[in-house]
């Protein structure tokens, strides 16, 4: 940092430890259950000057490491969870779940056959009915003679 700059970083949080647990506290979704007052409580400043910590470019940095790391763990409980509801019928699902695999597009026929028959083929491995389209239409023959 050029030395005719000040730092925005508050003397709590002078130290790599301190700054870590901060970006914590902030990267989660919840704040970890503590609210605002109570971080600042924690660290031994004011709420606004959490405000304006969080807006620091280094803090903030942090914060987005921290974040996209969660999101990292937590995305294969999401997949899981989308291609779950795809095997099952939900048709929404199983486009997301293409989109995000197999970049799909939205409006390619060719491929939403495919994923309708990927599922009707789960549907059959798994021992259930066949998942049946939202607006009533049950099987590859309906959704083709369009």
């Amino acid at each position: 940092m050029p030395q005719n700059q000040l730092s925005l970083i508050h003397p709590a949080l002078e130290t790599l430890e301190k700054k870590e647990k901060f970006a914590e506290i902030m990267a989660d979704p919840e704040r970890l259950g503590l609210s605002v007052a109570q971080i600042a409580e924690k660290f031994d400043m004011s709420v606004a000057t959490i405000y304006n910590l969080i807006r620091d470019p280094e803090i903030a940095e942090k914060i987005k490491l921290k974040r996209a790391h969660r999101v990292e763990i937590e995305l294969p409980k999401v997949d899981q969870a989308m291609v779950k509801e795809a095997v099952a019928g939900n048709v929404r699902a199983a486009e997301l779940v293409y989109e995000r695999w197999d970049g799909y597009l939205r409006g390619e026929r060719d491929q939403a056959v495919n994923i309708w028959n990927v599922l009707i083929q789960n549907a059959e491995a798994r021992g259930l009915p066949p998942p049946v389209i939202p607006d009533g239409r049950k099987n590859q023959g309906e959704i083709n003679a369009e």
